[in-house]
């Protein structure tokens, strides 16, 4: 509701006593005045007409300033508010009651001033930290059209801001479609949100791993998704690296007839290779439960040097 739209005039009973007495004595005056005109002669009679306007006149004019012209002023400060000057006053002045109405007329304008101040200060902070973060942000609306990106977002696809604006989230994707943007736009619609991994492709055609961080926001009373996206390709290929490191050196044990085993001092558990489970007999759905039960491997003076080495290991 604007701020115009809430005046409310209150008169006292003071006003409306003095409005009450204008209604009727003027009335009573004119009718006790023609009365006596019966009784007087033609000039006497035009002098106590003149009189009687004269007063009706000075009524009128004392009823406009005192009460008329305030809440004019007040009207018209009300509609040039609702009109977008937001700068606009309403006159302190006139009878207690509207000069006190104006008042808090406006005090409830600068108080408003002072929120929308404090938004708009606090949405440019928002949106500047949106521009310079790291990761990439996409604003998308319910078709899937994309409302707002920022600068990580169009350093990492090498699109204009006006040509990701001007095209569906999915034409970013390698292989999403408008129904595939549905089931995401479904999926986030939880107060969690929900993350993706999907891969996309930059303008040049190169592909992007990527995940995204996807939540509800509301903007005007309509639905939007807000996108954070990290670019993960060179995680997964340092992922796939190791994994690839991983099977070769499993491999290796297994033509070498090697094992090995680690134990983390801090929980006391105990992990061996694949080879080691092979070169002892042993299931790999049978994991040794502790220490001790992966030292039953070996004969007792073995088994005393490895107690002997690991205390040695912990007290440093």
């Amino acid at each position: 509701m604007s701020p115009g739209s809430r005046i409310r005039t209150v008169l006292s009973v003071r006003t409306l006593l003095t409005l009450l007495v204008l209604v009727i004595a003027l009335p009573l005056a004119a009718l006790i005045a023609w009365t006596l005109l019966a009784e007087v002669n033609a000039r006497q009679a035009v002098i106590a007409l003149a009189g009687l306007v004269a007063l009706v006149l000075l009524a009128r004019w004392w009823l406009a300033k005192l009460i008329l012209r305030p809440l004019g002023d007040l009207t018209d400060a009300a509609r040039r508010i609702a009109a977008g000057e937001s700068r606009v006053r309403a006159p302190v002045r006139g009878p207690t009651e509207i000069a006190a109405v104006a008042s808090r007329f406006n005090r409830m304008l600068d108080a408003a001033e002072a929120q929308q101040h404090d938004r708009a200060a606090l949405l440019g902070r928002y949106e500047k930290l949106l521009h310079l973060a790291r990761d990439a942000f996409l604003l998308v609306d319910e078709a899937g059209g994309i409302a707002e990106v920022n600068e990580a977002t169009v350093a990492l696809y090498d699109y204009s801001a006006e040509e990701l604006m001007s095209m569906p989230v999915w034409k970013l994707c390698e292989t999403q479609e408008p129904s595939e943007f549905r089931a995401y736009w479904s999926a986030s619609a939880g107060a969690g949100g929900a993350l993706f991994e999907s891969t996309h492709r930059r303008k040049d055609g190169a592909p992007l791993d990527i995940e995204m961080s996807v939540s509800a926001i509301t903007i005007e009373g309509k639905p939007y998704r807000q996108c954070f996206m990290r670019d993960i390709t060179r995680r997964k290929e340092m992922h796939a690296a190791l994994t690839e490191t991983l099977d070769r050196l499993q491999e290796a044990q297994h033509i070498g007839r090697i094992g090995d085993w680690n134990y983390d001092l801090a929980s006391g558990a105990v992990t061996w290779s694949n080879e080691l489970f092979a070169l002892n007999g042993r299931s790999r759905s049978d994991p040794p439960r502790d220490l001790e039960d992966s030292l039953c491997v070996y004969d007792e003076v073995s088994r005393q040097g490895f107690r002997s080495t690991l205390a040695r290991c912990a007290a440093r």
